[in-house]
């Protein structure tokens, strides 16, 4: 799942090196039109300008967060890639089949797959990055997206130690099985982009965690890492060595690095960006009619915002504490009057899109209730509940809901709500470290609610609030083995529900994906998971 968006949670830009910023327009032409709106494009048009939160990391196999999967997914071909639509297509596999019981896949490798640095692409670079992948040493977070794989999750967890038990196998110098625990129709899917990219063992070997450095890097995408200046920018150039490379349009792309949307949106408003994902202020998402920005885009989601709980932390380690702070919150006000761009009160845990199944419908907002709650838990005239930190990176919309939320929780429960706000990455480590009370957390994309179900299961690398409960982690392994869609959504629901009385999560909207999108850029189609490969753009 592109799980941290800013979390799996997303975001992108370019220019210096290419022509440098600021108005570089026809004569008569301008960055912007009377209202102040960008319409310009760049003179050279073989390049893209993309404006997006810095990766944390680009190795395939350490992925935690989704800006760096974007940027790994154009450095990295997997077996299989994706459409303009997200479809999923070949990629460096030319074609699969399934075997009649519907427990192993054979992928066959392109022939003639090799590194930018001319080393031939076999099936073994398959087998070696997937097990590095579920190497316990190697810290992967995201490892449990490859739990389906036969013996994936007892070698990630050290129950196993022989990788050779692991289901993938080069059979062939350019064929590769992978045999799983048992029928997984998803898998296709799942192989779709970097959980199945390989690297490149023999640059890994000789350069150890520097690998990613431009000096050293070798990969196998549509683009190459050219530079990377860290805090500012990156600058991908086209592979000449990809194997599709004469239907790709673009030559290079310049991925500029901010935190603030208004930077974001002064660069595209300058026509020194022609893309920001995600970093659109929130004044721009409420413009209506003419004041409307020509290149805004509002696509619907699979993916919620949630606040992220500590549950080992006071007063949060009590879940009548944790279901009266969900109870106070409004959502539907705070959606329509501090969002307002499209998003809609999260009912529950998953996106709505991603399962049928569904627990008994609670209600969101009772503020009578969660008073009720916080007297069960001690809390009343007689004993003041502690103030609660809450923690998130530096953007104004983020500020904007703290202080709806400090408003809430004082009005409703007499909570004192603290809030410090930290750079991206310093956040994220944070988090992963488990150094907070109350956090952000956007989680987005994916294509099976069980990678939801990640986030909360007591041995998952994925839970960072602390939080175990024996019948959501049996009912989740229920849903997992299911045979049937029927058991599979009597066990989800029944975890979901156990969820939603627990709240180690607290689900408060499903997200829209916002982007900036320059008049005149083809290829920018709505997908799924909202990813947008660079592949597939151009000027028109």
């Amino acid at each position: 799942m592109n799980l941290w968006n800013q979390s799996f949670l997303v975001t992108v830009l370019f220019a210096t090196v290419l022509g440098g910023f600021g108005c570089k327009t026809e004569p008569h032409s301008c960055c912007a039109n009377k209202k102040g709106k960008a319409v310009a494009r760049p003179t050279d048009q073989s390049t893209l300008r993309v404006a997006m939160f810095e990766a944390k990391s680009i190795d395939p196999g350490k992925i935690d967060e989704g800006m760096g999967r974007r940027v790994a997914e154009e450095l990295f071909e997997g077996l299989l890639t994706r459409s303009a639509s997200g479809k999923s297509i070949p990629g460096s596999a030319v074609s699969w089949k399934e075997s009649a019981d519907h427990l192993t896949y054979t992928f066959q490798i392109r022939p003639d797959l090799v590194w930018s640095d001319g080393v031939a692409i076999t099936a073994r670079d398959f087998e070696w990055s997937m097990r590095r992948a579920l190497a316990p040493e190697t810290g992967n977070r995201r490892a449990s997206l490859l739990y389906p794989i036969r013996n994936a999750a007892a070698y990630n967890k050290g129950v196993i130690a022989d990788v050779g038990k692991v289901g993938v196998h080069a059979t062939a110098s350019h064929v590769l099985a992978i045999t799983l625990e048992r029928p997984y129709p998803l898998l296709p899917q799942l192989l779709t982009g970097v959980e199945s990219a390989p690297a490149p063992k023999h640059v890994i070997e000789e350069h150890g965690n520097q690998w990613t450095r431009p000096q050293h890097i070798v990969s196998n995408g549509p683009y190459l890492l050219s530079s990377h200046k860290a805090g500012q920018d990156m600058v991908l150039t086209r592979n000449p060595r990809y194997w599709d490379v004469a239907h790709m349009s673009l030559d290079r792309v310049r991925l500029r690095f901010t935190t603030q949307s208004k930077t974001a949106y002064d660069w595209y408003r300058l026509n020194e960006v022609d893309v920001v994902f995600d970093l659109v202020p929130t004044e721009v998402l409420k413009e209506k009619g003419a004041n409307r920005e020509a290149g805004l885009r509002i696509d619907s989601y699979d993916g919620v915002f949630y606040l992220l709980v500590n549950t080992t932390s006071p007063p949060l380690n009590d879940p009548l504490v944790r279901r009266a702070i969900d109870l106070s919150i409004d959502r539907a006000r705070l959606t329509r009057q501090v969002l307002g761009s499209g998003e809609l009160p999260a009912v529950t845990f998953i996106p709505p899109g991603m399962t049928s199944a569904r627990p008994a419908r609670r209600i969101h907002y009772d503020p009578d209730r969660a008073k009720t709650l916080l007297a069960e838990a001690g809390y009343g005239s007689t004993k003041t509940l502690p103030s609660i930190t809450l923690s998130f990176n530096t953007n104004p919309r983020n500020r904007m809901v703290a202080v709806f939320l400090q408003r809430h929780f004082k009005e409703h429960l007499g909570l004192t709500l603290n809030v410090e706000n930290m750079e991206w990455k310093t956040y994220l480590d944070r988090i992963n470290a488990k150094e907070y009370q109350l956090g952000h957390l956007v989680i987005g994309g994916g294509i099976d609610p069980m990678e939801y179900f990640t986030l909360l299961e007591g041995d998952s690398n994925e839970n960072r609030t602390n939080w175990k409960h024996d019948e959501f982690d049996t009912l989740a392994e229920k849903a997992r083995a299911a045979t049937s869609l029927r058991e599979r959504d009597e066990a989800i629901a029944k975890a979901m529900a156990i969820a939603d009385r627990q709240m180690p999560m607290i689900p408060v909207w499903v997200l829209t994906r916002k982007a900036l999108v320059r008049p005149g850029l083809i290829g920018y189609v709505q997908s799924p998971e909202n990813l947008h490969p660079l592949r597939w753009l151009h000027w028109e």
